[in-house]
């Protein structure tokens, strides 16, 4: 339906889709014009992995978005392929994000811990003002719902060891110290903390861990952080668009990286990872995922890449 000012917008309709079986859904996707050599094979990994979970890998490959009919000699076991390439490529990123994660966690306890003492997560004193206040967008105070990641984890039916030790042993004061509770605060709290430090100095001292600038380790972090959500929430990674953009760095620039893709995530993951786990060999074990997976069929650019792959600049950034 066209609107007056020109735009397209889809008409809404009842849904009526009904569910299907692992037949059924091999021959809608031989309609489509996939060549499914082997349907035993085919059902089988249907059966663990849905249609509708798989379709997405299909995507790329579709001649007619409308009817969903894909380009000629597409085969079944070069979809699979890619989904088994973007579900290493998230094992492979999480390894990674891991060290990243541990690192900040470290740096940010050992850090404040020192100049604040053991329960400054609780302190005025290192935060700013808006730190304590209501957001205007969300509507949430940081401060406030900070609290209550750090009262749900200390509940009585805490699941966590050392925190059940903690309160068999003291009485007080009411919470653990922060190089025990940061073990279990999440990600996005660590970097929100982070984020809401007041002093300068403090910052810096954190993010020396990296290598890096405050600001740039700030905006990294948070681009990391959105990416770790992705891999830890089993979402498909090869071909995302990144919603999340670190600031724009030298080793960006160099490697030719576009803004929001994959390319440009694995760069800065490989930056910050190389800076708290110098010897990992993290880049040479993805050169060898792409080795095995990367065939023709598959459209690199879609990830920021070079159709040439090992021509990329990419490898001489990491």
């Amino acid at each position: 339906m066209r609107t007056s000012a020109g735009y397209f917008f889809m008409t809404k309709q009842h849904f009526t889709k009904l569910p299907t079986s692992l037949d059924e859904q091999i021959n809608l996707l031989k309609k489509r014009g996939l060549t499914i050599p082997d349907n035993k094979i085919c059902q089988h990994n249907l059966s663990t992995v849905s249609y509708y979970r798989l379709s997405a890998y299909l995507k790329p490959f579709e001649k007619d978005q409308i009817s969903h009919i894909l380009h000629p000699d597409i085969n079944f076991e070069d979809i699979w392929n890619l989904y088994v390439f973007d579900r290493e490529l998230r094992l492979l990123f999480l390894d990674a994000l891991e060290r990243i994660e541990v690192a900040l966690r470290t740096s940010l306890v050992n850090t404040m811990s020192h100049q604040y003492g053991a329960w400054w997560y609780f302190d005025k004193k290192p935060f700013k003002s808006s730190w304590f206040e209501k957001n205007q967008r969300t509507q949430k105070c940081p401060s406030e719902e900070f609290k209550k990641e750090v009262e749900s984890l200390c509940g009585r039916n805490s699941a966590e060891g050392s925190i059940q030790h903690f309160y068999k042993k003291y009485h007080s004061p009411q919470f653990p110290p922060s190089w025990m509770l940061f073990e279990y605060l999440s990600f996005g709290k660590c970097t929100s903390l982070f984020r809401y430090l007041k002093d300068p100095q403090d910052k810096k001292r954190i993010s020396q861990i990296f290598n890096q600038h405050p600001n740039i380790v700030e905006s990294s972090i948070e681009a990391l952080r959105y990416t770790r959500n992705i891999c830890a929430h089993h979402l498909r990674l090869w071909d995302r668009w990144f919603v999340y953009k670190p600031r724009r760095i030298k080793e960006l620039t160099d490697a030719n990286c576009i803004p929001g893709t994959l390319k440009e995530q694995i760069v800065l993951l490989n930056l910050f990872h190389k800076a708290v786990s110098p010897r990992s060999l993290w880049h040479t074990r993805l050169y060898e995922l792409f080795e095995k997976h990367i065939i023709p069929s598959v459209p690199v650019k879609l990830m920021g890449i070079d159709h040439n792959w090992r021509e990329d600049l990419i490898w001489k950034a990491l």
